[in-house]
């Protein structure tokens, strides 16, 4: 984890120059692709603003390691399911938000 985020180069996050994505596909992906991606690019999408809190590391299906991006720290397992600091994550963002709006 902490290699992955050493290679991050949060400048060019802040900046936002980095545009991430998610890709989320089941079985027969190969072949779907074409349509999919026909269809993807013949889409008129909104723009929806997102924010990473957490990156997560599993291992069969099982939690090792959370590092929480407003926190600034890595969580172990019990400490990313807490809903006492996830609660403070979502409090940390909701400050940010709004000092971004002032």
């Amino acid at each position: 984890m902490r290699n992955f985020l050493d290679s991050v180069n949060l400048v060019n996050l802040i900046q936002k120059k980095w545009k991430p994505h998610a890709t989320i596909a089941f079985k027969d992906i190969d072949k779907k692709f074409k349509q999919i991606k026909a269809f993807l690019e013949n889409t008129n999408c909104p723009e929806i603003h997102h924010h990473v809190l957490r990156v997560t590391l599993l291992k069969n299906a099982r939690i090792l390691c959370e590092y929480d991006f407003l926190l600034r720290r890595t969580l172990n397992q019990e400490e990313a399911l807490n809903r006492k600091i996830k609660k403070r994550t979502v409090m940390l963002l909701k400050k940010r938000i709004d000092g971004d709006k002032s």
